[in-house]
């Protein structure tokens, strides 16, 4: 069926994105179909129309073995592509073309712009504002339309690659879209349907206005097949597909390998959303097999994906997991309703650890110690500040007292700032908001932060490459340093909430402390990407120590 299969991919890159594809300089026809094959790998890895996939095609003379850019902001992904179109099935990749991707990659990371030319060099700007933000993660998409699969040695490349740049935290992945996955995606994209199968333990019906939803519980492992035969097409009309690496997926995956015997008590359960329905004979309420036609998962892909990812590890464990599912039948599961349904349920209120900070009477008493100096502080949720020189929220006090108080505590705050608001009885929550911080202390240490955070954006703008890469995601460990250096912890916070610091001085120890800590990196971390080193508690305390003993040296 390969043939058939390359046949009616051709036809789908021919109709639906080389007319959105730039062929300048591609002359031949398999150049040409390369080009029109990322644009179908971004479509498909990022839910872009076609007309975006193919305005986002990078192919180009000096590209580095990048064929595609574009950006998930579902997930805060950067998608980078390489393809290749080729007219005998039973072909693939060759090594030096995925070797050059990754170089290439390594380099786009970096900032080195200097053998970049064509589409890459002229989206400069909008790629390093994608890399500069914070949270930004890679995915690395090898795609071809032949049928082999990727050889040890180039899965071997790419391991190495993302494992270097998931020092800390998982930031980088990579997929191999070849042709039986590149023709599920035209399947998908011209409606062809995913049937869940499914045995259903405790069921019900629930039925209003003219809707049916059928729902019980079923097994995390049935859950896990599901996205292991289907990938992320189960999640075709998901508003957002499966992230990766969040806050909320490590805590799913923690809760199935810790406790997942009562994983159904803590999870928010799955829905989908299908055409028609199936009873199995013999259905009882205590247990009934179902299947379910043209389904899609519109809320719970977290779940879905952490579970299989849990999976992977620890098979055993989710031998006991169970999962709370509904399943709403729809006779259009494209029409409005299901629009309705899909956007809803994912919209819904959801309290998590900044919701219970509210709870905490120390952060009532530092409210009212800034409205009695004429100051404004925001800690509930939905709460913000408009003008930042009339006050501030949570999240600023959470961050300037967590590099006030330690690179750990700066470090938690810059790679996931909800570990710090997760238990409100314990450090290191307790270590930033207890009976000592007075409502002055904490302004002075926002004051602070706002002139580092001036300084550091005049210190980005100087550089260039990887130093610049530095300076932005080194912020909070130089705002550490900067705090220390300037003995934060020792001034006495003014009661008219005045800074004890002028603006020069902030400015001019922050311009040191980059001019050191780009220095440090360079020395001692040459090779490390920026991103997921300053994200590194152990590297960071390394470099926290280092830059500090360096600053105190030279007194600015």
């Amino acid at each position: 069926m390969s043939e058939l299969h390359l046949a009616q991919i051709r036809r789908h890159l021919e109709a639906s994105f080389l007319p959105h594809v730039d062929i300048d300089g591609a002359k031949q026809e398999h150049h040409q179909l390369s080009r029109a094959v990322a644009a179908l790998s971004i479509s498909e890895r990022t839910g872009l129309s076609d007309n975006t996939s193919g305005k986002s095609v990078t192919d180009h003379a000096l590209d580095g073995g990048i064929d595609g850019i574009a950006y998930a902001a579902d997930r805060a992904t950067l998608v980078l592509v390489q393809s290749k179109w080729t007219g005998v099935a039973n072909t693939g990749i060759e090594q030096g073309d995925v070797l050059k991707f990754i170089q290439g990659v390594r380099q786009l990371i970096n900032n080195d712009w200097h053998s970049f030319g064509g589409p890459i060099r002229d989206r400069r700007a909008e790629i390093e504002d994608i890399l500069f933000q914070p949270g930004t993660r890679l995915e690395l998409v090898v795609s071809t339309t032949g049928t082999s699969e990727l050889a040890e040695h180039q899965k071997k490349a790419l391991d190495e690659f993302c494992a270097q740049m998931n020092d800390a935290t998982e930031i980088a992945s990579w997929v191999y879209l070849n042709q039986e996955r590149l023709y599920s995606s035209v399947a998908a994209s011209r409606n062809a349907q995913i049937d869940l199968s499914v045995n259903l333990r405790n069921w019900g019906i629930y039925q209003e206005a003219g809707c049916i939803a059928y729902y019980g519980t079923a097994s995390a492992q049935e859950v896990v097949k599901w996205y292991q035969e289907h990938g992320d097409l189960l999640f075709s009309r998901n508003i957002r597909g499966a992230l990766v690496g969040t806050d909320i997926n490590e805590a799913i995956m923690s809760t199935a390998r810790t406790d997942s015997s009562r994983f159904w008590f803590f999870s928010n359960g799955i829905t989908v959303i299908s055409e028609s329905f199936q009873q199995a004979p013999h259905v009882n309420q205590k247990s009934g097999n179902f299947s379910f036609r043209r389904a899609s998962v519109v809320n719970g892909a977290q779940t879905v994906s952490s579970l299989t990812k849990a999976a992977a590890t620890n098979p055993e464990l989710l031998e006991s997991a169970d999962v709370f599912v509904r399943f709403v039948t729809l006779e259009d599961p494209d029409g409005e309703f299901a629009r309705l349904v899909t956007r809803r349920t994912n919209t819904q209120n959801r309290v998590g650890g900044r919701e219970f900070v509210a709870l905490d009477p120390e952060q009532e008493r530092l409210r009212m110690e800034f409205a009695v100096s004429g100051l404004r502080y925001a800690y509930r949720s939905g709460e913000s500040v408009t003008d930042p020189a009339k006050g501030c929220d949570l999240t600023d006090a959470t961050i300037a007292l967590s590099c006030a108080y330690g690179v750990t505590e700066a470090v938690l705050a810059k790679r996931e700032i909800s570990r710090l608001w997760e238990d409100t009885s314990r450090a290191p929550y307790k270590a930033l908001f207890n009976p000592s911080v007075s409502g002055s202390r904490l302004w002075a240490a926002v004051e602070l932060m706002r002139g580092v955070d001036r300084a550091l954006e005049e210190q980005r703008e100087a550089r260039d490459g990887r130093d610049r890469l530095v300076v932005v995601h080194g912020n909070r460990l130089m705002l550490w340093a900067v705090m220390k250096h300037l003995k934060l912890q020792a001034v006495q916070g003014s009661h008219n909430f005045t800074s004890p610091f002028t603006e020069e001085r902030i400015r001019q120890t922050t311009f040191r402390a980059a001019e050191l800590l780009v220095s440090l990196v360079s020395r001692h971390y040459p090779e490390a990407y920026p991103q997921p080193l300053f994200k590194n508690q152990t590297k960071c305390r390394d470099l926290g120590t280092r830059l500090l003993q360096e600053l105190d040296s030279k007194k600015v």
